[in-house]
Order: C-alpha cells, then sequence, then structure tokens
C-alpha cells in the first residue's frame, strides 16, 4: 500500500519538477549509460585460428560418420 501511495505521489508531482532537477537527472543517467558501456564488449575479439573453426569443423563432421 505504501509502494502504490509513493506511485501516486510521484505521478503527481513530477510534472513540477524544476528544469536543473530534470537537467541533473539526465546527467545521472547519462553516466550510467556510459558506464554500462564500458562493462560489455562492443564486438567479441576473433583469434587467429577462429576463422578456419567453421570449415575444420564441417570436415571433422563429414569424416567422422565413417
Amino acid at each position: 500500500m505504501v509502494a502504490f501511495l509513493s506511485l501516486v505521489l510521484h505521478v503527481l508531482v513530477s510534472p513540477f519538477k524544476t528544469r536543473v532537477r530534470l537537467e541533473a537527472e539526465i546527467i545521472i543517467l547519462r553516466h550510467q549509460l556510459n558506464v554500462l558501456r564500458r562493462r560489455v564488449p562492443s564486438k567479441p575479439k576473433l583469434a587467429t585460428a577462429d576463422p578456419a573453426r567453421p570449415i575444420l569443423g564441417g570436415l571433422h563432421h563429414q569424416y567422422s560418420r565413417t
């Protein structure tokens, strides 16, 4: 019940936030996004043998049926 009242109060008060508070919230959210982006690698690093792996796997699969 307390959480519901808190939600209702938040919905009623949120349109009246000051511009400075909104700008501060945007800065904080951008910082959080930057931190999360640093934690997640953008692309997986491929080793030198990785491009040949599908070819070798196919050959292994084909010749292992004998």
